[in-house]
């Protein structure tokens, strides 16, 4: 023990002073124009398609995940940046033509990226049972799934794998309406939109067939949990008292 003695002592007078710190505590906390916030929710995505110039249709069921992140310019004008993850089972749609029965199927894990631009037209806290506010903006849409469509073809029961003819990327308009409820710690949004899509047909691979448009269009539902960011500032606490080389060696002498 006695050969680690100088060690020791060299290392509490490198620690040691008249000054001693306590833990840091909250002096202000200031709001800032800044919300953070969760989104979950589900999506209805119609795939319509033209084939031999006939217009089809089909619903397919999805699950949103989102986060928020807005910045507040005034009392009625905010921007919102929400990334999310839309999961669903297979994109599908089923198709007749000149009595023959056609389908096709394609992966669906979509990564969305929107930017929406929203107005607040009232900031009461009392639910109306009216929207408060609307918001819209552009919606960038990549499927990080969809390697290859698996084409059913007639009544015959012809089934094949071909190159997927809709793109990854997809670009699309977002509309949706709102209303913010004030809670005490959280602002609670459910949220109603609809995402209108643009023609992402790539190139069409279904053979003996001529499809010539892909839209993908959205319906939602998403329920928003918000608060709003803090500045917060720090104090850092003294206390005086007797540097720690002091009283260790007060235990020694005690010993």
């Amino acid at each position: 023990m006695k050969r680690y003695l100088p060690l020791i002592f060299i290392f509490t007078f490198a620690i040691s002073g008249n000054t001693q710190f306590k833990a840091p505590i909250i002096i202000s906390s200031t709001p800032t124009k800044y919300f953070s916030g969760l989104s979950v929710g589900f999506s209805n995505i119609e795939n319509k398609t033209i084939i031999n110039g006939i217009k089809f249709s089909n619903s397919n069921p999805a699950l949103h995940l989102g986060l928020l992140t807005e910045k507040e310019f005034s009392d009625y004008f905010k921007l919102s940046f929400r990334p999310s993850v839309l999961i669903s089972g297979d994109i599908k749609n089923n198709f007749n033509i000149e009595n023959k029965n056609y389908s096709y199927s394609y992966s669906s894990a979509l990564l969305e990226v929107p930017l929406l631009f929203t107005f607040s037209f009232n900031s009461s806290k009392d639910f109306n049972g009216f929207p408060n506010y609307v918001h819209f903006g552009p919606d960038l849409i990549y499927n990080f799934t969809n390697k290859a469509v698996r084409f059913n073809g007639a009544n015959n029961g012809y089934a094949s794998t071909v190159t997927p003819f809709v793109r990854n990327y997809e670009t699309s308009l977002k509309f949706g309406i709102g209303y913010d409820i004030k809670l005490k710690f959280v602002n609670f949004r459910p949220e109603m939109g609809c995402i209108l899509g643009f023609n992402s047909l790539n190139k069409n691979t279904i053979p003996n067939l001529n499809l010539s448009e892909v839209i993908n269009n959205q319906y939602t539902f998403h329920v928003v949990l918000s608060q709003r960011m803090n500045k917060v500032i720090y104090k850092r606490i003294e206390r005086t008292g007797p540097p720690l080389w002091e009283k260790l060696l007060g235990i020694f002498k005690r010993k």
